[in-house]
């Protein structure tokens, strides 16, 4: 794995067409990784457990634009903890109470893939830490240059989905667009988180403004907007041009939203594409799975949406599976069968070396390594890696950081005032868990 923010060597062009994935996040400081995979396959970033990136496959047997190479590229510019913010970004991730740790992306080794992290640094004398979504990738333009693709495909770090690219990608060469961007229908009221956009009949796009207290309105459809996912398929050569004139213009916001798409909208063609052409779900009548977990509130349900009897998002579909970090740790193990004394979990995720001895695990996710000691008890928590929960505690609606130690008989989720005063909680009543914030109240 190369640190090193260098160009690659320049490489020959395949005869077929070369495609650059790029996920970012909002202003602040992250990094960029480049990923080098030996054949072109359709992929989804999904965002769905914790500190680990995941990259699903599907078979490319139909695939309409086969490359010789498939290029993917992350970056995390996110700044602290105003999104959830460790379930996976593609390059470099940090942890939900804010700390910094390497996302973990899984790929194929027989296929010879491989995966640099590129951090984020001031590479221009004078030159800020990123300032936009654009300028995250208008700093690492050289690298991307020298990878020399013909499309881009540009995709959000906060969002969990599964999505067949290559359906969005073919629409894009079709209608000859300079910018394709995949879009959904939203309620209003929460429309006006997004940007949103008019199309017409042919879906080319009209008007695009970002996040409006009153957005527009789908005709004949009213209470429902047509809202970004911030999902963008540009052609490479159009991306670069805009990417450099928005960097010297000095009213601009640097964003991709805010400045380079409404640019793109007026003066050259931009056109929508509907997610529920590309959405990948069991059944093409069920509706599409797409949910923004860039707040607390928002990762925690996304988590606590995989608990029940058929979740949403089918995380047993074979026919396009998920790849995860998977650890090489010991089976889960519920210990102790007494009354008031009994290990047990009930419509809960419990991953591997996890033990739950004596407790009480409900409507819970618990990933690798949680420890919950004797008569303790949980609902409706989403617990990180290798938490030591003690005796007798009771943790109801949290998101508990990776390593936490719960302290013996403590109790959140029960003492509104008290839970305000001792964690970061949220307007719907969750409570997020660092270890600072325990080490503070046993001060």
């Amino acid at each position: 794995m190369s640190l090193a923010p260098q160009s690659p060597p320049r490489r020959r062009r395949s005869p077929a067409l070369w495609m650059l994935l790029i996920a970012g996040g909002i202003a602040g400081v992250g990094a960029t990784g480049v990923i080098r995979a030996a054949d072109q396959r359709t992929a989804d970033v999904e965002r769905i457990d914790g500190l680990e990136g995941v990259l699903a496959d599907a078979p490319a047997d139909d695939a309409p634009y086969p490359a010789e190479n498939f290029l993917l590229v992350g970056s995390d510019s996110r700044e602290g903890l105003e999104a959830d913010s460790d379930i996976d970004v593609i390059g470099d991730a940090e942890t939900v109470g804010g700390r910094r740790s390497d996302t973990i992306m899984i790929l194929r080794q027989e296929r010879n893939e491989g995966f640099d992290i590129l951090p984020a640094s001031q590479r221009v004398p004078g030159e800020n830490w990123y300032e936009g979504t654009a300028d995250a990738v208008y700093q690492n333009i050289d690298i991307i240059e020298g990878y020399d693709p013909e499309f881009i495909v540009l995709v959000a770090g906060d969002h969990i989905y599964k999505m067949n690219y290559e359906t969005m990608l073919r629409e894009h060469v079709e209608s000859g667009a300079d910018v394709t961007i995949a879009c959904i229908e939203v309620p209003s009221e929460e429309a006006k988180a997004f940007g949103v956009m008019q199309v017409n009949e042919d879906d080319r796009i009209l008007n695009f403004v970002e996040k409006q207290e009153n957005p527009p309105e789908i005709p004949g459809k009213p209470g429902f907007c047509l809202a970004s996912m911030g999902i963008y398929v540009f052609s490479t050569s159009l991306l670069m041009e805009e990417l450099k004139r928005d960097a010297a213009d000095p009213n601009s916001s640097r964003d991709f939203g805010n400045d380079i798409i409404p640019h793109i909208v007026k003066n050259g063609k931009a056109m929508a594409h509907h997610f529920s052409r590309s959405c990948v779900r069991p059944d093409m009548a069920l509706p599409v799975y797409w949910r923004d977990v860039g707040t607390v509130d928002a990762y925690w349900q996304a988590n606590i949406d995989l608990t029940e009897v058929v979740p949403d998002l089918d995380l047993y579909d074979n026919d396009w599976p998920i790849w995860t970090y998977s650890e090489i740790v010991p089976p889960a193990k519920f210990v102790h069968d007494v009354d008031g004394r009994r290990g047990e979990a009930v419509q809960s995720l419990v991953s591997g070396g996890c033990i739950v001895s004596g407790s009480s695990v409900r409507r819970s996710l618990l990933f690798t390594g949680v420890h919950i000691h004797s008569f303790a008890s949980m609902s409706n928590a989403v617990v990180l890696p290798y938490v030591q929960v003690g005796r007798g505690a009771r943790l109801h609606n949290v998101v508990v950081d990776r390593g936490v130690e719960i302290p013996p008989g403590l109790v959140i989720g029960e003492d509104p005032e008290l839970d305000a005063v001792r964690f970061h909680r949220t307007e719907k009543g969750l409570c997020l868990v660092t270890q600072e914030m325990i080490d503070r109240i046993q001060d």
